[in-house]
């Protein structure tokens, strides 16, 4: 009686090798570009929440009869009567969060972004950020810049 071989051949073996190695080529590039816009679509997110944050700030500089101006003064977020960076408070000028250390500190932490200035960058890429610019008048609402070049 003559024996069943089993398994594969090298011949079959290489052939798979080959087939999966074409497949991955094919896929890679797609998959790379699924990178990208799962990138873009969390500086979205962060967008979203910066845009709300601001609009809390806002919302609560009007509570406390804060006044529009160009002088930057601190909003006591926690109602505890203090109002210092330490405290968790936040300055504003024209009602929205300063540009700075002073105004962007409490607005948001989050996780798997730097804030560095005014800029939150994803996982600290430089050209993967949002860029937040201030108020620069009365009655204008802050602006948030998505860059993505090097997401």
């Amino acid at each position: 009686m003559m024996k069943k071989q089993q398994g594969f051949t090298l011949i079959e073996l290489v052939m798979v090798i080959v087939i999966l190695g074409i497949l991955a080529a094919t896929a890679l590039p797609k998959f790379v570009n699924l990178q990208k816009d799962a990138k873009i679509a969390s500086l979205n997110s962060v967008k979203a929440a910066l845009q709300s944050a601001s609009q809390m700030v806002y919302a609560k500089a009007l509570i406390q009869s804060v006044s529009p101006t160009d002088t930057a003064e601190w909003v006591d977020m926690n109602n505890n009567g203090i109002a210092t960076l330490v405290d968790g408070d936040i300055r504003v000028r024209y009602l929205y969060p300063q540009q700075n250390n002073n105004g962007l500190t409490n607005l948001l932490v989050l996780d798997g972004f730097t804030r560095v200035g005014r800029e939150f960058r994803l996982n600290n890429v430089n050209n993967c950020e949002i860029q937040y610019s201030q108020a620069a008048n009365v009655g204008d609402s802050p602006t948030y810049t998505i860059i993505d070049t090097a997401c």
